[in-house]
């Protein structure tokens, strides 16, 4: 076992990515073990390793978190959901939020997060400002798109949000 323990430690200390670990194994035995290890392993230094994803046969998991509202209120994929019915949100043109930035001066600094998961990728744009010993953070600006449907490692999801983060630094920048 401290053989396998320690094979399995080393996999998954080469395979981490940001906070995501991406291993391969050959059998499904290999791939519980290294669940079961893994967990153990991280618990003993308090991480929680959670959310795994695998092509594994019979899996109970389901790929689409859409479909789980739907399973939920007992309908099928293809019948009218009251969440895709777009003509009832025609109200919501009318609502206007007014934004007030916070006092800027030198000291005000933006700051970008970006991050994914298996359903989503998004990137926020905060403005971090010290003024008379105050010190004030603001959202201005998020995006937040839908993963693909057909599947792809969560390291690619994280390197579009970092792209759309780029993209919402370098908009507030230029605006």
């Amino acid at each position: 076992m401290w053989q396998s323990q320690k094979g399995i430690a080393a996999k998954l200390k080469e395979s981490m990515y940001v906070d995501n670990c991406v291993a391969s194994v050959n059998t499904i035995g290999e791939l519980n073990s290294f669940i079961k290890v893994s967990k153990e392993l991280m618990a003993s230094a308090q991480f929680d390793l959670r959310g795994w994803k695998h092509n594994r046969p019979a899996s109970n998991e389901e790929n689409s978190i859409l479909y789980l509202s739907r399973l939920l209120e007992g309908e099928d994929w293809d019948t009218a959901s009251r969440y895709f019915r777009a003509n009832e949100l025609s109200c919501l043109k009318d609502i206007e939020i007014q934004r007030k930035l916070p006092e800027l001066n030198e000291s005000a600094t933006l700051h970008v997060f970006v991050d994914a998961s298996k359903s989503a990728y998004a990137a926020s744009i905060f403005i971090r400002s010290s003024y008379k010993g105050i010190v004030s953070c603001q959202l201005l600006q998020a995006r937040v798109k839908v993963a693909p449907i057909k599947l792809i490692t969560i390291p690619r999801l994280e390197i579009l949000a970092y792209t759309i983060g780029a993209r919402l630094s370098y908009n507030v920048k230029e605006a």
